[in-house]
């Protein structure tokens, strides 16, 4: 089985399927990161995976702009509904100055989510979302310790990712939501 995901190497999503899987003891299966619902459901339609994964809803950060653009222009059928926790930390490059770094980049749901946290104890960010793959945190996170993205940042998402590509984690539990739920789709072919 082959489990195309909208975000990838330690994103959200691939934490969602893995609960997924191992919840249901689904062996043998393979992971293609996708990184846009677009790309997903793409995919799906075109029978390059055998399903698709991505995030529809969170409970701080409401509907997932860029999926309700996306299903709106595919055909596809839902397996299966479910939610899992969420907790954001923010990260940076180390030997970066905290004084240094005036940005901070995520998905724009993640940003959503810790809307009040950010406001609260980093006023001074300019908050920005990545553009095509680098929509997906995970996948900036991965361009910023590979020196493709200004070293003046920091990456807000999923602390999996600070051990992944090497990031000092500065802060964490930035949701504002101490129960932060996103609720994801999995669907297959029509």
């Amino acid at each position: 089985m082959i489990y195309g995901i909208q975000g990838g190497p330690a994103s959200f999503n691939e934490l969602a399927l893995q609960e997924y899987v191992t919840q249901r003891s689904i062996a043998g299966h393979t992971v293609s990161y996708l990184y846009t619902t677009e790309k997903v459901l793409a995919a799906v339609e075109a029978g390059a995976v055998d399903f698709g994964l991505f995030a529809i809803h969170n409970s701080a950060g409401g509907m997932v702009a860029e999926t309700l653009e996306a299903v709106s222009r595919h055909n596809f059928q839902i397996v299966e509904e479910f939610a899992i926790k969420i907790r954001h930390n923010l990260m940076k490059l180390s030997g970066v100055s905290l004084d240094e770094i005036k940005t901070v980049m995520a998905h724009d749901q993640v940003l959503k989510q810790c809307k009040q946290h950010l406001a609260e104890k980093y006023p001074y960010l300019k908050q920005v979302s990545g553009e095509g793959d680098l929509l997906d945190t995970a996948t900036a996170a991965k361009a910023l310790a590979e020196h493709q993205l200004p070293k003046e940042l920091f990456i807000l998402g999923n602390p999996l990712i600070a051990d992944l590509y090497g990031l000092e984690t500065v802060d964490t539990n930035l949701q504002d939501l101490e129960n932060n739920l996103t609720t994801f789709l999995l669907v297959k072919k029509r």
